[in-house]
């Protein structure tokens, strides 16, 4: 059973074809244009991180929010669709230490990553290959001596970790089920509130690594049938983890004029 956004999006792409789907620093994509970007990069992918593999793969993703950064997680549960509990994207956050980060990798024996072509790896790696998909590569990575093997369930399309009370990540394993369950009830409930009209587009201002703005700030959207922007923190004068330059923030917004946000209660007192 196809999820019900990437079923979503695939009709998206045969009645409204040139309808924006999202848009980035470097122009906007159409639903035909993300429907073949996904199909294409899950087609190239799955016989590379399959190739000789019997376990359980997870895949993560590192990059600053961009269409390409969406295209690489709509693929990887494209692929996880047709091999049901093969893959599992682990999206990366931007804000987590090295040993944070080493951490994800050993507690799900993570061994392949997709990454922007303008990011280093923040994980050791034996090779890289560019991607059908320009702007993202994907790269094999070392494996750690201490990794544990593969345990999540067979419907496990997404591992989303944060930093946890210790310091030390947590992860949860999401089904598409529950993935599906939790955009469409989102859905159901802007389009009983509001008008369309006002969700035309989305900008995502927290990262794309973050559960919330993931399911929230694109799948929502992306099933309503609504625009999503996705720019680097820099463009919206997000500084690294906490930094904020207001005026760039305000620019942005006027620039763009999304008709949705996401705020944590920092970015909010700069727009009140």
């Amino acid at each position: 059973m196809t999820a019900l956004l990437l079923q979503a999006i695939a009709g998206r792409a045969e009645n409204e074809p040139q309808a924006t789907a999202l848009i980035g620093a470097q122009g906007p994509w159409s639903f035909a244009e993300l429907q073949t970007a996904v199909t294409v990069l899950a087609d190239w992918l799955l016989p590379r991180v399959l190739d000789g593999e019997s376990a359980a793969l997870a895949i993560g993703l590192w990059a600053e929010n961009s269409p390409e950064w969406i295209i690489a997680d709509l693929a990887l549960w494209h692929c996880s669709e047709r091999h049901r509990g093969s893959i599992a994207a682990v999206p990366l956050p931007g804000f987590f230490s090295a040993g944070q980060l080493a951490h994800v990798q050993r507690s799900t024996a993570m061994r392949w990553l997709l990454l922007a072509e303008d990011c280093d790896s923040p994980l050791p790696v034996v090779a890289s290959w560019a991607t059908p998909i320009a702007g993202l590569r994907l790269a094999r990575l070392a494996d750690p001596t201490d990794a544990v093997a593969p345990s999540w369930a067979s419907d496990t399309v997404k591992i989303s970790f944060t930093s946890g009370t210790s310091g030390q990540p947590k992860g949860v394993c999401l089904p598409a089920a529950l993935l599906d369950e939790v955009i469409g009830a989102l859905a159901r409930r802007i389009q009983s509130g509001l008008s369309l009209q006002t969700l035309a587009p989305h900008l995502n201002l927290l990262p794309l690594s973050t559960l919330l703005e993931n399911l929230a700030g694109v799948g929502v959207p992306l099933l309503l049938g609504r625009p999503v922007i996705a720019l680097p923190g820099a463009a919206l004068g997000l500084q690294g983890s906490s930094g904020l330059d207001p005026a760039q923030l305000l620019q942005a917004l006027h620039q763009h004029q999304p008709g949705s946000l996401i705020l944590l209660p920092q970015l909010l007192q700069v727009l009140v």
